[in-house]
């Protein structure tokens, strides 16, 4: 269920964005939800928010462009068991023909991307990157490693994956 909602919260924002030069969009969740790009499921009451969007484990839902420009934009699942954070982390969800530019797993809520992970596998931070670069040639493994995720995800249910796109 949960990958399910996550491929179609992004094709529904690519699309939706098509004729746009940014992904200004995705910063309003209110207007992404009249629009149905996400689903009731998703959110907790009738006014959906930034900061009131669920995800099936009960964990919050986080969207934003990042960068410059509105030209990029990441999905974050929080509040996830590590078992889900692995699960979801070594996925193979596309590569930069798709618009991917990284998976990050982290055993703790992250902080706010202003950028997309730019280096791979580092769990020294308690984190794991995986990163696709513009050339298509994936860095770290695509899809992320079962070690680099078991890593980055830890062990508690404060785990969190961010898909990062352009």
């Amino acid at each position: 269920k949960t990958t399910d909602q996550i491929q179609t919260l992004v094709t529904n924002i690519r699309t939706l964005t098509a004729s746009q030069k940014n992904y200004a969009l995705v910063n309003n969740a209110g207007i992404l939800q009249k629009m149905g790009a996400l689903t009731d499921e998703m959110c907790s009451d009738t006014t959906c928010t930034s900061s009131n969007m669920l995800n099936p484990y009960g964990g919050s839902i986080k969207m934003a462009t990042y960068g410059t420009g509105d030209k990029h934009f990441y999905i974050s699942y929080q509040g996830l068991p590590a078992s889900a954070c692995v699960s979801l982390a070594t996925q193979a969800w596309g590569d930069s023909s798709s618009g991917l530019e990284g998976v990050m797993a982290t055993s703790t809520t992250p902080g706010t991307p202003g950028t997309a992970p730019g280096s791979t596998s580092s769990v020294a931070d308690g984190t794991a990157k995986m990163v696709t670069p513009d050339n298509g040639t994936p860095v770290g493994g695509n899809p992320m490693s079962y070690a680099s995720a078991s890593q980055g995800c830890g062990s508690a249910s404060t785990s969190a994956v961010t898909f990062y796109y352009r």
